[in-house]
């Protein structure tokens, strides 16, 4: 796996058939944010599939680095939304953010078998209006 495999990965999220080509049955993912984990494939397309909803907004991956091999890796992505209501109940409906993330990723026979994404929340709530979160001094 490499940086091409990558952008053809993230491209593929718009067409979840093409998507769900790329993982093993039995895969294990967790978005550590959203607290959303899937167990095998069928899961994974039930969480992917919300993103396809139009209440949810239009959402794009840029794929920005990759790193590791064919056994396993992590995807350095930018995140593009336009969302098309509340975002972690605050208002977003029509507004754009971008956030910078990344996908841990295990492989087996060519296929994903395990996938943990880390991404910046903080980048979206302030985008959004929530302002600073008071973890630092000014």
């Amino acid at each position: 796996m490499n940086i091409d495999w990558a952008k053809q990965w993230l491209a593929s999220f718009g067409d979840l058939d093409r998507m769900m080509e790329m993982y093993a049955e039995n895969v294990k993912f967790e978005d550590i944010i959203f607290g959303e984990k899937a167990n095998n494939r069928t899961e994974l397309r039930r969480f992917s599939d919300a993103f396809s909803d139009p209440k949810v907004g239009t959402h794009r991956f840029r794929a920005d680095g990759y790193s590791g091999g064919g056994t396993g890796g992590a995807v350095e992505w930018t995140w593009f939304a336009e969302h098309g209501g509340d975002f972690f109940g605050i208002p977003a409906k029509g507004r754009k953010t971008e956030t910078r993330g990344a996908s841990v990723l295990s492989f087996s026979d060519g296929k994903i078998v395990a996938q943990h994404d880390l991404w910046d929340a903080a980048a979206i709530f302030k985008q959004l209006g929530v302002g600073k979160l008071g973890l630092a001094p000014e």
